[in-house]
């Protein structure tokens, strides 16, 4: 997301984080993990470009999102800004895919083409706030969505995974053929600011941070609008979507995410409050299946 690059001039970040680095605070943004089966993360959704379908080869995957009600995707505002400004047919550019098994056979489970996007109002590529996006499907899908954290439970340190298809190595240019998955500890922004990337969310609201200390695993170019899922009580919980950092996998540069129990009242109002996913209102939502294993810290 190049328009990092001018948040950090505004920010009169010093020469160390220059232009260079700005290439590399992408906002597009697995490192670090390993193959995963799809049918594990019923929710997790690829947005691909709705052409390839027709194709039957491998798919190239834009951005990760996850389904929160039987018609509804939730992703990443600046997965779709872009080719808003474009006009044109841009809602039905990219289509939603579950279940993808295989990336490079294109072996997935259901599709469905998109007839609606709504991006937040409030959305600022400039400073990345507000990054989100809730998008309708065509049709309403068999896939169990997943539990949205609670309004104002985005303070809290949990350990937490990511999942998606987007590059393993920072500056990669192919994508995996398998869902991957790596493991990582959330924590606040506060916590956040004395990190490497302090400077990047200065001016950064409703977020929370994500990674290792020793940087390893992390999310990474095509990552963008996937998930960062903790655990409540053996379930799991949607905290957070994928929305920048600098670079993929670095020490003390934990990948920042978009906090999704701070945007509780927009996302309630996009999927009506006749269905709210989320574990305290007791909706059939969330994975009971998922335990969380010492493999997602194995490096």
């Amino acid at each position: 997301m190049k328009t990092l690059c001018a948040l950090l001039i505004a920010l009169l970040i010093p020469e160390s984080l220059s232009q260079s680095a700005c290439e590399e605070s992408t906002a597009s943004k697995i490192v670090g993990g390993y193959e995963t089966d799809s049918e594990k993360h019923p929710f997790y959704t690829a947005l691909v470009l709705s052409s390839q379908l027709k194709s039957n080869g491998s798919l190239l995957v834009v951005c990760g999102a996850s389904l929160i009600k039987s018609n509804k995707i939730l992703t990443a505002a600046h997965c779709y800004a872009d080719r808003r400004k474009k006009g044109g047919n841009w809602m039905s550019e990219l289509s939603a895919v579950f279940d993808l098994k295989n990336r490079c056979k294109g072996e997935y489970g259901a599709s469905s083409s998109i007839i609606r996007v709504e991006i937040h109002p409030l959305y600022d590529p400039l400073t990345t706030n507000n990054d989100l996006a809730i998008a309708t499907l065509s049709r309403n899908v068999l896939y169990d969505p997943v539990c949205l954290a609670p309004k104002g439970g985005g303070g809290i340190s949990s350990a937490g995974y990511v999942v998606g298809y987007g590059a393993t190595t920072e500056g990669g240019k192919s994508q995996p053929c398998k869902l991957m998955r790596a493991g990582v500890k959330i924590f606040p922004k506060n916590e956040c600011l004395q990190t490497e990337i302090k400077q990047l969310i200065k001016l950064v609201s409703g977020i929370v941070c994500a990674g290792l200390k020793s940087g390893i695993h992390d999310t990474c170019q095509g990552d963008s609008g996937g998930p960062l899922v903790r655990f409540e009580n053996g379930i799991e919980i949607l905290q957070g979507l994928t929305s920048f950092g600098r670079g993929c996998g670095r020490a003390n540069s934990p990948g920042v995410y978009t906090d999704v129990s701070y945007h509780r009242d927009w996302i309630d109002a996009q999927i009506g409050t006749s269905f709210i996913s989320s574990l305290m209102r007791g909706s059939r939502c969330g994975n009971l299946r998922q335990t969380f294993g010492f493999i997602d810290f194995l490096s």
